[in-house]
């Protein structure tokens, strides 16, 4: 899923990205989350792709030390969020984050790609890169390899990751489906949590529509871990 969001934000903003020499992330070291294959993919394809003059580094700051701007709008939503007793709707959490930022809503504004499947069959499956432990990554010249360093300063060290025969200008994920990936134990958890809330038949109806969307597959998880 943030693969997905950092790419629409990518192909939204390609005018203005054609123009800088230089794109600078940073997020938190989360390898489930954000540091992961699925996401560097999605990086390397949509510069060769839309903006191949503009390198790219990414910065993983050191957890606990480090508070990005993001987790500062956090903490006011968060705050918002305690003043309330009970949330029920995907609308109640919108109206708070609109307080606070610009709002996309996800399949209305923006939509989630299979990442994890197109990674698998253009990453290595053996490689020597950690990636769990890397502080720094760039991506420059030609973009077909990742150079990487586990510190903030110093050389960069240059590696291969994608297949034999394959090319990032062929990376194309597929629309991810909108399924419920939800266990039944945990459908049911939901249910009896919203009975014992008295939550209306509307609301009820609401989380079952979501709960049953489409055929549960749990091989096409949006997650971004690998």
């Amino acid at each position: 899923m943030i693969a997905s969001a950092l790419h629409h934000f990518l192909t939204r903003h390609h005018s203005e990205m054609v123009t800088k020499k230089q794109l600078r992330l940073f997020s938190d070291s989360c390898y489930g989350q954000s540091k992961n294959f699925n996401v560097m993919s999605m990086l390397l394809a949509d510069r060769k792709r839309y903006f191949s003059q503009t390198d790219v580094l990414y910065t993983f700051p050191v957890r606990i030390h480090s508070y990005l701007p993001a987790d500062r709008a956090f903490r006011r939503v968060a705050q918002d969020v305690k003043k309330l007793e009970t949330i029920t709707l995907p609308e109640n959490y919108i109206s708070i984050l609109q307080r606070h930022g610009q709002v996309l809503e996800y399949n209305k504004d923006w939509q989630a790609f299979y990442y994890k499947a197109e990674t698998s069959r253009f990453v290595k499956q053996k490689r020597e890169l950690n990636i769990s432990s890397v502080k720094r990554i760039q991506i420059c010249g030609s973009g077909d390899k990742l150079s990487v360093s586990d510190a903030y300063n110093g050389d960069l060290t240059v590696h291969g990751v994608l297949k034999k025969g394959k090319s990032w200008a062929n990376f194309r994920p597929p629309i991810l489906e909108n399924a419920s990936t939800v266990k039944a134990a945990k459908k049911a958890d939901v249910y009896k949590l919203l009975e014992e809330m008295g939550a209306s038949d509307t609301v009820i109806e609401r989380y079952q529509n979501m709960l049953s969307v489409g055929a549960s597959d749990a091989r096409k998880s949006d997650s971004d871990s690998e």
